[in-house]
């Protein structure tokens, strides 16, 4: 039995927020592309107690469409994405946009990354073309309008910018990075452990991704083909975790946990209550609460979430080595800021009775 692991964490991000399954078949409907996939090896070192990044994968996917628009353009999509441009002025300006898939209404709207609509007039024949990435409507109104920076990093690098060549290349990437983690791991006598937030959605594309590459699923190693174990999900351990130690915390509303005034000071330090529902939300909160229960440092440099998928996978990483380290022991509860004792005597007796959504 190997005494020390590696962690190789897995994130995505998509350019469509729904997956729709059909009946109890394997059938899968995806509204969206992967836009950008994130690896990132990692080791925990038991002498300072911080966690060390090895390696690190970014494959950026989006392709992003250049556009001719006029004052007054119409744009038809035909074929495999091919914009016609007709012009009615002399004066046109190329512009780079997305392009976001109104499924429900059968049209599409191009917007730019500065958040300029387009309003062209689209012949809707074959208009789920693939020479560019088509975002699905609430994923884009939602999530990525909001977030034009990151967006533009994932822009492709690849010289030709067809979705295909980009999703052979990246299968490519993702084989190759992931046996150079496995020979990593062996030569360093480490078990690899493939970890993710999400792994039903982010590993199950990713699979779903690589199915036609004839590549064996992730539980295996590719090396030698044998069985690797499964593939652990950090947000399904923190939850677990918390609730084994703070269930009143975990399973409480977002008044209960903000009545923990010394959980929100601790946050209020570490200058974390500009928007205080972000550290009560029942997923993003799960990190912070950890470690303010069993004092973990802050690791250095900062891990955050920022929707970058490189950095994700680092602080997915961190996450399951958190959990690692205090199964080692290397941690302990600090069981006075467990929320069980911090909140008023009142509440909590009608949350033992009523139950937390009382």
């Amino acid at each position: 039995m190997k005494k020390n692991i590696l962690v190789l964490a897995l994130d995505i991000e998509m350019s469509g927020s729904i997956i729709r399954t059909y009946g109890h078949s394997c059938f899968v409907k995806q509204e969206g592309d992967i836009i950008g996939i994130g690896g990132s090896l990692v080791r925990y070192n038991k002498e300072t107690k911080t966690c060390e990044e090895i390696d690190r994968l970014f494959v950026p996917m989006l392709c992003l469409g250049q556009l001719k628009t006029s004052e007054k353009t119409t744009l038809c999509l035909g074929g495999r994405g091919s914009v016609q441009t007709v012009k009615e002025s002399e004066k046109s300006i190329e512009r780079e946009c997305v392009l976001i898939n109104y499924a429900d209404k059968k049209e599409i709207r191009a917007i730019t990354l500065e958040g300029e609509e387009i309003d062209p007039t689209f012949a809707v024949d074959k208009v789920l073309s693939k020479d560019v990435t088509i975002f699905e409507q609430r994923c884009w109104d939602e999530f990525w309008s909001k977030r034009p920076t990151i967006l533009k990093t994932l822009e492709t690098r690849e010289e030709e910018k067809s979705i295909q060549h980009v999703y052979d290349m990246a299968k490519y990437r993702l084989v190759a990075f992931r046996k150079a983690c496995e020979r990593r791991a062996s030569d360093m006598d480490c078990k690899l452990v493939i970890v993710s937030d999400n792994v039903s959605y982010d590993i199950g594309m990713l699979e779903k991704m690589l199915q036609d590459c004839h590549v064996l699923p992730f539980v295996y190693r590719l090396t030698d083909e044998k069985y690797n174990g499964g593939t652990p999900c950090t947000h399904s351990m923190q939850k677990g975790l918390l609730a084994a130690v703070d269930p009143l915390w975990l399973f409480g509303d977002n008044e209960v946990k903000q009545g923990d005034s010394a959980w929100m000071n601790w946050l209020d330090d570490q200058n974390m209550v500009s928007d205080k529902d972000e550290y009560t939300n029942e997923w993003w909160s799960l990190s912070k609460r950890i470690q303010y229960l069993y004092h973990i440092p802050e690791h250095k440099p900062e891990v955050e979430y920022d929707h970058n998928s490189e950095n994700d996978a680092f602080a997915i990483a961190c996450e399951y080595l958190a959990i690692h380290a205090i199964g080692l022991g290397h941690y302990i509860l600090d069981s006075s800021r467990t929320i069980s004792l911090a909140v008023p005597v009142k509440r909590k007796k009608i949350i033992e009775e009523k139950g937390p959504f009382s």
